[in-house]
C-alpha cells in the first residue's frame, strides 16, 4: 500500500497498538465518529492505521484487535516486521517500546 495510490483523498494516518485497550481504542470510537460526521464527503477521507506494537505484530492479532474494537473492515490496519515498522515510524517521528514485558 502506497499514500499514492490514495491520491485525491485525504488520508487519515493513525498509528495504533494491536494489543491497545486504553488510546487505541479510544482512537478507534474518535475515528468512526469523526468519518461518520462527513456525511456525504465520507468516500473523500481514507483511514489508514499502522501498528505501533514491536510484539503482536500479526495479522491475527490485528484482526483480533480489529474485530474487539469494531475497526472498520475498510480501513487498512497496516503490520509487518519490526524492521519495516520502524522504518515507517522514524518517517512520521513516532517510537514504541516495550516497558517491563507488556506492551
Amino acid at each position: 500500500m502506497s499514500l499514492h495510490s490514495m491520491r485525491g483523498k485525504t488520508v487519515v494516518l493513525a498509528f495504533m497498538n494491536s494489543e491497545g485497550q486504553t488510546v487505541s481504542p479510544l482512537m478507534a470510537i474518535v475515528l468512526r465518529n469523526f468519518v461518520y460526521d462527513l456525511g456525504s464527503y465520507q468516500h473523500d477521507v481514507q483511514v489508514i492505521a499502522v501498528n505501533t506494537n514491536p510484539v503482536a505484530r500479526s495479522v491475527s492479532a490485528i484482526n483480533h484487535w480489529s474485530g474487539n474494537h469494531k475497526w472498520p473492515t475498510d480501513w487498512p490496519f497496516l503490520t509487518g516486521s519490526t524492521t519495516a515498522l520502524m522504518h515507517v515510524w522514524d518517517d512520521y517521528a513516532v517510537s514504541s517500546q516495550v516497558i517491563h514485558g507488556s506492551f
